[in-house]
């Protein structure tokens, strides 16, 4: 704040007018009034005068601070994006450096600044000559490591982790290893990732595959997991322990060996790639099914698991109550309960609305150090889409996203984009005004879906490897949809006899390193609405699946769904099958929306896929019901962040 804008309040705070100032001080009025508009400063040997009539220091008066409030950073980081996207990503540095200057000490707002211009040089893309790349890059390294200097807590470790990353990419492995012990061992990203990078590179396969073994035992806790499969005991029926013991350990030596085939079978070192242990995980899920059918002792169900008691999502602990599927949100979510740094949490609502030709998706999301604004519109019949995206950092709850897609309105607005997404009883109201969306053009929509009373997916999904990591998700599948958008003179209209919306609504914690697959449609069968949601890849699944036909408003459970899709091209025809034969398709693509970012520890790759799918689903009475060139989607998404 100008040392006019100081004297000014501290003047108003101590009920002094302009001429008490001037008179106390040996100066005109006038003098006093041009400090205060900022047109001239005060004489050096007045500030310590000033000080001591308005009660203050020095350093107030003169605005020096080493740190910022986290509401000052927030509110530079914003305009800072704003900068980048308006004029360009040299503009926005310019502007982020120079603040930089003024707090050169405060760790955490330079770290903050270095993740955004690393993240934003790879979104809107640096100038154009080598040159210039090569110096952005560097002074983005400096900064981090200027935060790893100067930062306290997680901005150091985490600039520090970002540092070491840059250094091995650079082929600079002592640097990285050096600063790699600097690290603790308990981070939110596991620095054993860099280590055994490092390792694979230098050809030290040996030690790389001892360490990555040791992450795969922390991650699995087989030992647990021996307790977990044991505490149901193969289902064995008998009452002598004698037996039940054999039974233990014959299975503990099952689960053991299995992990250890695993990591040979997989690859995970011997090709020398330092694929990524997660692929072992199917091993030992795999082996649990085979070991227990889905049942406990008795022959009781297990595979799907639905929750019917209306109760808080999570226990004291932060971990989830009852992991299960349910028709409705009986499970009661409470961002307060989460135990998790506020830049983990994740929460977003999601709609997509489409036709046989065109569709619309909007989405509002809080991602804890990113917020993540987009709209698409998509031609099926011209074969095109534009995706527009703005991104806000470190929003960590501001959004106010509601506690249940029951209730609540979920808003945002900046000078460029106007998206509401309003909940009244029995339906849902998407409204959008994008500015210049594309070409200069505006994007703007006015669209109403229909939801009837009828059941919905709703799972509850934890993590293995982190017990405090959840997902809770809903999937409203067959909602009529009527209404327009609007772009470049031409206008797409929706109709309730035939077009439908759904919404993916989501709140959780994540784990750093996910891949999941998804894929959603709806139409009309016999004229009432059916539709399907189909996925899996995300989280610890044991207690359900995902998966899930919707006929006439109720829901009938399906079992384990898999794509099959092609090596290398998204476009060729796919394939799916189910555990329990209900769900069994043929999916032409029609139009790929990709999207990929690659930054050494940050990853997404996304491949949302439109196209037509034929094929039989079986509801639970055993009727089949017969699709035909039925417009949906399916992805395949891996993010790391």
């Amino acid at each position: 704040m100008p040392i006019g804008n100081i004297i000014r309040e501290k003047r108003k705070e101590k009920g002094y007018i302009q001429e008490q100032v001037a008179d106390y001080l040996g100066v005109s009025a006038p003098a006093v009034n041009k400090w205060e508009k900022g047109i001239s400063y005060p004489d050096i040997s007045l500030l310590s005068p000033i000080a001591r009539l308005l009660e203050t220091d020095l350093n107030t008066l003169l605005c020096f601070e080493e740190e910022m409030t986290e509401k000052e950073m927030d509110t530079f980081c914003n305009q800072m994006m704003e900068e980048i996207q308006k004029n360009g990503f040299k503009s926005g540095f310019c502007m982020g450096e120079e603040k930089i200057r003024n707090y050169p000490n405060c760790g955490v707002f330079i770290q903050k600044i270095a993740v955004l211009l690393d993240g934003a040089r790879l979104i809107y893309g640096l100038p154009d000559p080598a040159e210039d790349q090569h110096y952005y890059e560097e002074r983005i390294e400096k900064f981090y490591e200027r935060a790893s200097r100067v930062g306290e807590g997680e901005a150091k470790a985490s600039a520090s982790f970002m540092l070491a990353s840059k250094y091995m990419a650079g082929e600079r492995y002592e640097e990285a290893r050096e600063l790699l012990e600097t690290l603790p061992d308990r981070l939110s990203i596991d620095k054993r990732q860099i280590e055994t990078q490092i390792m694979i590179r230098e050809e030290r396969y040996e030690e790389a595959k001892k360490l990555l073994e040791q992450m795969l035992e922390a991650a699995l806790n087989i030992w647990n997991l021996r307790d977990t499969f044991l505490y149901r005991d193969l289902a064995v029926n008998t009452s002598q322990e004698g037996e039940k013991e054999q039974e233990r350990k014959k299975l503990a030596g099952k689960i053991s060996e299995k992990a250890e085939d695993d990591v040979k079978e997989k690859g995970i070192i011997r090709s020398g790639k330092g694929e990524k242990c997660r692929e072992s995980y199917a091993g030992i899920d795999s082996l649990h099914f085979q070991c227990y059918n889905g049942k406990q002792p008795g022959g009781v169900n297990m595979r799907n698991h639905e929750v019917k008691t209306r109760q808080p999502l999570l226990d004291e602990n932060g971990s989830l109550r009852e992991p299960g599927w349910s028709r409705s949100q009986v499970q009661i979510y409470d961002r307060k309960q989460i135990k998790a740094r506020r830049f983990r949490i994740k929460e977003w609502d999601y709609y997509l609305v489409m036709n046989e030709e065109f569709a619309g998706a909007f989405t509002i999301s809080d991602d804890g150090y990113i917020g993540l604004q987009s709209v698409s519109l998509l031609n099926f019949k011209e074969g095109w889409e534009h995706t527009e995206t703005i991104l806000n950092p470190f929003p960590m709850g501001k959004f106010h996203l509601p506690a249940s897609s029951e209730y609540g309105d979920t808003i945002y607005r900046d000078e460029r984009l106007h998206m509401d997404f309003l909940v009244t009883d029995g339906k849902r109201q998407i409204l959008c005004n994008f500015r210049n969306f594309y070409q200069g053009k505006t994007f703007s929509c006015n669209i109403t879906l229909e939801q009837p009373k009828m059941d919905t997916m709703v799972i509850a999904t934890p993590w293995k490897e982190k017990k405090t990591a959840f997902y809770y998700n809903q999937k409203i599948n067959c909602m009529p949809a009527y209404g327009t958008m609007t772009f470049d003179g031409k206008t797409y209209e929706f109709s309730k006899e035939s077009d439908f919306g759904t919404l993916d609504w989501g709140r959780g914690v994540w784990t750093y390193d996910n891949r999941w697959y998804w894929g959603s449609g709806n139409t009309r069968v016999d004229g009432k609405p059916f539709g399907f949601n189909i996925g899996y890849g995300f989280g610890n699944t044991e207690a359900a699946s995902e998966n899930m036909l919707f006929y006439d408003g109720k829901a009938h459970k399906l079992d384990d769904v898999t794509f099959h899709i092609p090596e290398n091209d998204y476009m060729k025809p796919w394939k799916f099958t189910s555990s329990d034969g209900r769900f069994e398709m043929d999916f032409t693509p029609v139009l790929d929306r990709a999207a990929r970012t690659s930054a050494l520890v940050i990853l997404t790759d996304q491949h949302q896929v439109f196209g037509r799918m034929s094929g039989k689903a079986v509801l639970d009475d055993g009727r089949v019901i017969e699709m035909k060139d039925v417009m949906c989607f399916a992805e395949d998404v891996h993010n790391r962040y």
